[in-house]
C-alpha cells in the first residue's frame, strides 16, 4: 500500500515535469518537493496533480521565500489558508441544513474556521517580523541640548553615519 503511494507519487511528479527523477534532485529540491506535497497533503484530497502541485509552486514562488525558514512558514502559511477554505466552505453547508444538530456542528465548524483565520494572521505577522518589517518606530518631539552637548538631526540608523552634521558647541 504505501509502496503504491509513493510510486504514484513519483508517477503524478514525472507527468508534471516538475522533475526528471527524485534520486538525481539535489538537497534544495527534494526538500521543496517534500513541501509541495506538504501542501497537497494539508488539502486533504490524498491525490497529487499535476494542477495541484504547479498551484503549490507558484503559491510558494508569490510568497518571496528569501530562505528554508521563510519556506517553511510559507508552506504552512498555504497549508493553513487552503484548510481555512475548506473549513468555510463545509460550515456553510452544515449551516444550510434544516437539522439542528448539523446547524450546530456548523457553528462548531465556523469557530474551528475563525482560530485557522486567527492562526494565518499570526503567520504573516510572524513572517514580517522574520523578515525585519514592522519594527517599532520611536518620535521624539522635543530636544534640550545643554551647553557642550551634541545633538543629531534626521533619520539615524545604526551601523551608518548620521544624514545631517551634528549640531552644537564642536559641531562643524
Amino acid at each position: 500500500m504505501a509502496s503504491d503511494v509513493i510510486e504514484q507519487k513519483k508517477q503524478d511528479l514525472s507527468d508534471s515535469k516538475v522533475i526528471n527523477t527524485i534520486e538525481s534532485m539535489d538537497l534544495e529540491r527534494r526538500n521543496t518537493i517534500v513541501m509541495l506535497d506538504q501542501i497537497i497533503a494539508a488539502e486533504g484530497s490524498g491525490h497529487t496533480t499535476k494542477d495541484k502541485i504547479q498551484i503549490a509552486a507558484y503559491n510558494i514562488g508569490l510568497m518571496g521565500a528569501q530562505d528554508h525558514i521563510e519556506r517553511m512558514l510559507t508552506v504552512q502559511m498555504i497549508g493553513i489558508h487552503n484548510t481555512t477554505m475548506n473549513t468555510l466552505a463545509r460550515a456553510n453547508r452544515l449551516l444550510n441544513a434544516s437539522d439542528a444538530k448539523l446547524i450546530e456542528l456548523g457553528n462548531l465548524t465556523m469557530n474551528t474556521a475563525n482560530k485557522l483565520t486567527r492562526a494565518y494572521t499570526n503567520q504573516i505577522e510572524a513572517l514580517n517580523r522574520y523578515r525585519g518589517k514592522n519594527q517599532q518606530k520611536m518620535t521624539v518631539e522635543h530636544v534640550n541640548v545643554n551647553a557642550g552637548g551634541q545633538a543629531i538631526i534626521g533619520n539615524v540608523k545604526a551601523n551608518e553615519k548620521p544624514a545631517t552634521k551634528g549640531v552644537g558647541k564642536n559641531s562643524k
